[in-house]
């Protein structure tokens, strides 16, 4: 009896030990991550989530309060523009994984593995079919034509999405072609720059504009709302770089005390069964390219990824705000 009771109670102490909880720090919401954080649970029993969740320009700070203390473990972040900045503050681990490096393209990584990418949207071209002719689209830097004028619609420069994509157009165009398309895009608009890509879809839907750019995975969750959006979706750039595609991200804060379960889980979340659920969330394409791709974007078609590395378009994003203030992109 004595030896049973000794046994159940290095038992428990054991899985005490074992136990360990995970603090996440994200832009998505616990519940829509919970399906995900079961299965990782129930792989590895003794393991818990603790969640931190806000907007992407309180998080950076908030990695840096609560990173200092140890109390953070994991960064799931929703654009390249966060990621490259957490690492320029030195708040990163480099993960060491050859699994990542399996299950990921290259120019979704950070070069010394300070992050990961998971998923992927393009920032691409969105049209009302009423108004606008396929044939009359091609790339972005056509719609800073005078042709365009008062029939165009932009995002706000305030937006990460806005900042990430003018990065690669820096990148690609270099800085004096960029400003004049940013310059152009503000004479060709119909009305201010929206907030979201939400209200810019409405703005095209309702023909206030004919186009405009905006994220393939905000627009599948709208046409799945409504079904009877007008508006399509044109793949731009397809003879030169290719569309737009910025994505979701993972990192490990340098100062977890828990770096081998959290490199666990970000290999986990690069596995292909994974990917597929993680993807279908917010309707994005996996990075593991054997994952199933939401039905909803293989509906939109295939096209020519912009696969530029996510860390060489970083190196402009303080460029691309400067442009804003030069072109009166508000």
């Amino acid at each position: 009896m004595k030896a049973l009771v000794l046994f159940v109670l290095v038992s428990t102490l054991s899985f005490a030990a074992s136990a360990v909880t995970l603090n996440v720090v994200s832009t998505r919401s616990q519940a829509k991550m919970q399906p995900v954080l079961d299965l990782f649970k129930k792989e590895n029993p003794g393991v818990d989530f603790t969640w931190v969740k806000g907007a992407n320009w309180d998080l950076i700070a908030e990695l840096e309060k609560i990173g200092a203390s140890g109390q953070a473990d994991i960064y799931l972040t929703k654009d390249l523009t966060y990621m490259n900045e957490a690492a320029e503050k030195g708040l990163l681990a480099k993960i060491k994984s050859d699994v990542v490096r399996k299950n990921i393209p290259a120019f979704m990584i950070e070069p010394d593995m300070q992050w990961v990418g998971l998923a992927l949207r393009s920032r691409t071209i969105a049209y009302n079919p009423s108004l606008v002719s396929p044939e009359e689209l091609g790339t972005y830097e056509d719609l800073a034509d005078p042709a365009w004028q008062t029939r165009m619609c932009l995002r706000t420069s305030l937006s990460c999405y806005s900042v990430a994509f003018t990065a690669s157009l820096i990148h690609h165009d270099g800085e004096a072609k960029t400003v004049d398309t940013l310059k152009g895009w503000v004479a060709n608009t119909a009305i201010d720059p929206t907030i979201g890509d939400e209200l810019l879809l409405q703005s095209i839907d309702a023909g206030i504009c004919g186009a405009g750019v905006l994220n393939t995975h905000y627009f599948v969750q709208q046409l799945k709302a409504n079904p009877k959006l007008n508006a399509k979706i044109f793949f731009a750039n397809q003879k030169t770089t290719g569309a737009h595609m910025n994505g979701s991200g993972i990192a490990i804060l340098k100062t977890s005390k828990n770096q081998e379960i959290a490199t666990k889980f970000v290999e986990f979340m690069t596995r292909t069964d994974v990917q597929t659920m993680f993807a279908k969330q917010d309707m994005e394409y996996p990075g593991n390219a054997a994952a199933e791709t939401p039905k909803e974007l293989q509906a939109l078609g295939t096209f020519k990824r912009d696969e530029t590395s996510w860390a060489e378009i970083g190196k402009y994003l303080k460029k691309a705000r400067e442009l804003f203030i030069e072109a009166d992109y508000q």
